[in-house]
Order: structure tokens, then sequence, then C-alpha cells
């Protein structure tokens, strides 16, 4: 009997002539197999689908970003008739890709064009200069760099490029096309007035660039000694220095300026020798009357507690003649020998025994007595024994 039951059992579950198996025909709850699983037959359709629509998708996305990222590389190869042109500018001009697709496209394949024409030098400015008009920002912008890279053999776009300064809409461009307008003809007063609108705008590279031109030619004008001052604080260091420097070289009035911004940039100077040995070799240059200049040196002593800054400023000092240095000045610097740092004392010791002036022999002796520091007050005396 148990036998039986197990095989009725058997048969029951894996019964193929029933439409559902596992259950019996007669029974209500019954169903046939496209009704019982309808959901497994809708996800496999969606799947389907979503295959056949996604994977063309991404490859249209990917074809796109390749065209689009990568046409620097691709597009040179539709140049390989250059070479064969009669007119190499004129082909060039002519025959500038522009593609629907995209803007990487459109950019890529037309600066290299312009690159191509800048490279042809004053036989490719005329071409340039078309491309001051055309539609794409980027293109505008190219076009006027490239143009100042020529310099003074593309005078012929200096009118172009007043316009454009004047009337485009892209601040880039502006931007461009002044400094485009400075290296083509850097001595026009109208040049410098436009420098001076986007000066704050240019970066580290470019402003350096400015102002190593306005001291080397000597650009001696009420703008330009204007825009030099307004930087002598910047936060970059070179700028700073560059700054400096062609204020002194245009201006000899301003000398003392000068020199007081350089000797300010010791103290972001740290343990950079080559800065530091750049900003000596500059006040060297500059050589001021050291009774113009002493008296912010010791400020910046005094002001400042990081030795490096104040090892720079001594190394300066000790460059300087102090011989004719005037009695008030001299009593200024005797300020050192009560200043808080050691090191400091020590220097200005040195200094001082060099002078050998009596009229500071009061302010040793005062110093004798009141230093606690047995070597420094040994130094003192031997000083004070020299005179």
């Amino acid at each position: 009997m148990k036998e039986d039951k197990e095989t009725k059992t058997v048969n029951k579950i894996y019964n193929p002539d029933k439409a559902c198996p596992g259950l019996d025909p007669g029974d209500p709850e019954a169903k046939s197999g496209s009704d019982q699983y309808p959901r497994v037959e809708k996800k496999s359709r969606a799947l389907k689908i979503s295959i056949w629509i996604g994977i063309p998708t991404i490859a249209l996305i990917i074809i796109f970003w390749v065209l689009h990222e990568w046409s620097g590389f691709l597009l040179p190869a539709i140049y390989i008739k250059f070479d064969f042109a009669d007119n190499q500018c004129e082909w060039i001009a002519n025959n500038v890709p522009v593609f629907i697709i995209g803007k990487g496209l459109v950019k890529s394949g037309c600066t290299i064009s312009l690159y191509w024409l800048k490279n042809r030098g004053e036989e490719g400015v005329p071409y340039l200069i078309e491309y001051l008009d055309d539609w794409c920002n980027d293109l505008r912008e190219d076009a006027a760099q490239c143009l100042g890279e020529l310099g003074k053999i593309a005078i012929e776009a200096y009118p172009h490029l007043i316009e454009l300064e004047k009337k485009d809409p892209d601040i880039r461009v502006r931007r461009a096309a002044s400094l485009a307008l400075f290296r083509i003809n850097p001595r026009h007063p109208e040049v410098i007035q436009i420098i001076n609108k986007y000066i704050l705008q240019y970066d580290v590279e470019q402003k350096i660039e400015i102002f190593k031109k306005c001291g080397n030619i000597g650009l001696c004008s009420k703008d330009t000694v204007n825009m030099l001052k307004s930087h002598l604080n910047d936060l970059n260091i070179n700028v700073r220095l560059e700054a400096a420097f062609a204020l002194f070289n245009i201006s000899h009035s301003e000398r003392v300026r000068s020199a007081s911004a350089l000797i300010k940039t010791f103290r972001y100077v740290g343990k950079k020798l080559a800065l530091g040995k750049q900003i000596l070799l500059y006040l060297q240059k500059v050589n001021p009357d050291p009774n113009e200049i002493i008296s912010e040196i010791i400020n910046n002593i005094e002001e400042v507690s990081n030795f490096n800054t104040q090892k720079w400023l001594f190394v300066y000092l000790n460059t300087l003649d102090l011989t004719n240095l005037k009695k008030d000045k001299l009593l200024e610097l005797c300020r050192l020998l009560v200043h808080d740092s050691i090191s400091v004392r020590m220097r200005v010791i040195k200094i001082i025994g060099k002078i050998k002036d009596k009229s500071i022999l009061p302010l040793l002796k005062e110093a004798y007595q009141t230093e606690k520091n047995d070597v420094l007050k040994n130094k003192i005396g031997k000083a004070i024994e020299s005179f």
C-alpha cells in the first residue's frame, strides 16, 4: 500500500499530460503555464528591448565622445593634401572642416589651422584676421593669441584687434585681444590704458611678461607707473619682484619705493636660496642710498620674528656702505642692540663695530650693562675697546 501511494504521488507531480504540473486539472487552482508565470515573460521581453535600444545608444555615445575629445588627432588626416597646395595659407583658410557633431571637432580642426597659419608668419596674418569675426568664441580668442605671438609683423591686425577689444561680447576674447595689442605695439599710449583694464585678470606669467617688457623698453607713463605701483604688494612674489624692478627702470624717482618693495619681499623667501639671491641682485641693481632705506630694513627686522627673514635682511645690510650713514639713522640702527633675538643683537654688534662712530659709544656702554648673555657682553666690550 505504501509503495502504491508513493507511485501515485510521483505520477501526480510529474504527469506531462496535465496543463499545470503538480496540480490536478479538475482543481480550481490549476492554471495554464502562461497564466501562471506572466511576469517571467514580461521581464524577458523588457530585457530584449533594453538590449536592442541600449547597446546602439551606448555605442553612439562612445563614438561621439571619441570624435569630440580626440578630434585633434583625427583631423590631421584630412590635411594630407596640404603640402601639395600651391598657396598653403589659402588652402588652410578654405578647407577648414566644420562638423555639427560637436564643438570639439570644430575647435580642434580650426585651431590646428590657426597655428599652421601662425607658423607661416606674415603670409598668414590676413587669414588670421578673418578668424577674428568667427562665430566661435574660442576661435576668436585663439586667433587673437596667434596674432599677438607674431608680434610686430602682425601690425596689420592692430585696428581689427582694437575693434575686437571694444565690441566683442566675450570677456576672454577681449582679454586676449588686449594682450595681443600689447605684444604688437606696446609703446602706444592707448594700449597701456587697455592693459590697465584687464591687468587683474591676467595670469602670473602674463603679468610678468608685461612688467618685464615695460621695464626693458622704458614705458615711463603715468598709467604704467600706477599699474606697477599697484602690484608692489602682489600675492605672488615673482610678480612683485618684476613690478618693483620695472618701476625702478622706468622711473628713478621711484627708486626708494622699489627698494622698499623688494626689502619686504624677504619675508616670503624663507629657505629659498635662489629667490633670496635674486632679490639681492635686484637690490644691488637698484642701488638706493642707505640713508633712504635703513629705516625700512630696521622696521622689517623688528616686525618679523622669522629667523630666515632676519638673516636675509642682515645679508643685504652687510652689502651696504654704512660709513656715511647719518647720525639719526645710526642711532636708529642702535635700537636693535636691545632686540629680543640674540641673533639680531649679535649681527648688529658686528655691523656697528665696523662703523666705529664715537657718537654711538654711550649706547654701546648702555647695552653692555643691560646685556645678560655672556658671549654678547664680551663682544660688546671688545667693540667698546676698539673705539
